[in-house]
């Protein structure tokens, strides 16, 4: 494991809450890149108070602004 894959944890947060977070961004970007978004492009997340929906809106605010 590279030393810039990890994350520090706060104590505040469990380690079965911690450990689920990976889940939802992996997916979000999986997501994303397979289906060729790009800068521009509107994306519709309707389950974003879900784990996936919130990781996704975050996620593309480090590929383009949101609208």
């Amino acid at each position: 494991m590279r030393p810039e894959h990890l994350a520090l944890v706060p104590d505040a947060i469990e380690d079965t809450i911690a450990a689920s977070l990976p889940v939802a961004y992996l997916t979000a970007q999986v997501t994303l890149t397979l289906t060729g978004f790009k800068p521009g492009i509107t994306v519709l997340a309707p389950g974003i108070g879900g784990s996936v929906g919130n990781a996704t809106y975050h996620s593309r605010g480090r590929r383009a602004p949101a609208r």
